[in-house]
């Protein structure tokens, strides 16, 4: 039985969460194996970081071509991003922790980062999830088909922008109306504006053109 495993391993590892509240955040009981538990539970924390890690990169570093990083993005403030950035990087330092310790192969050190990464998940999951049902709630919204995106480019902007363009650029200056085939095959965008601060192209307005 995993939990009677893990409370042998308790006992050596006080530090340890109980088993009843780490195994509903994280899912123990379906771990095939007792060998080599701390690890095991290692990875299954993993496993439930890296789809959340992975939304919240997306919506603080959007790819450009995707619709759904775009799209998303937009549904949050600034304030709001700042937060994601913040829980973003608790877990992603945790994270290569957890790799780090895997090279290790120490239990005391596997029990103190199951500890952290506990304490961590249960406190930054409170400001999480209202955020990921904002996710929903965006969707929600009626959106004119036409308005796809409006693309906050940060700081890759300009040296995505000037490649993107290079060659519409030079045939018309700035790039207003310039019908580009990008994002999807056999679709047609007409980038309608673009500008930023300090002469930088920050953003671009793009419309959908059927």
């Amino acid at each position: 039985m995993i939990k009677e495993a893990y409370n042998n391993i308790k006992k050596e590892h006080p530090i340890l969460p109980d088993f009843e509240k780490i195994n509903k955040e994280f899912e123990l009981t379906l771990i095939e194996s007792e060998e080599f538990l701390l690890r095991n539970i290692k990875r299954k924390i993993a496993e439930k970081l890296e789809p959340l890690t992975e939304v919240l990169e997306h919506i603080i570093n959007p790819d450009p071509n995707s619709l759904v990083d775009m799209y998303e993005c937009k549904c949050y403030t600034n304030g709001e991003k700042k937060q994601i950035t913040d829980i973003f990087r608790h877990m992603m330092e945790q994270y290569r922790a957890m790799m780090a310790t895997d090279i290790l192969c120490e239990d005391k050190t596997d029990a103190e980062t199951i500890k952290k990464m506990y304490d961590i998940w249960t406190q930054d999951k409170k400001i999480l999830l209202p955020l990921l049902k904002k996710l929903c709630e965006c969707w929600q919204k009626h959106v004119e088909p036409k308005e796809i995106l409006a693309l906050p480019y940060m700081d890759v902007s300009a040296s995505y922008v000037s490649t993107l363009f290079q060659n519409k650029i030079k045939d018309h200056g700035k790039p207003t109306n310039i019908k580009l085939n990008i994002g999807y095959p056999n679709k047609t965008y007409v980038v309608q504006s673009y500008g930023g601060i300090g002469g930088k192209e920050n953003y671009v307005t793009i419309l959908y053109n059927k």
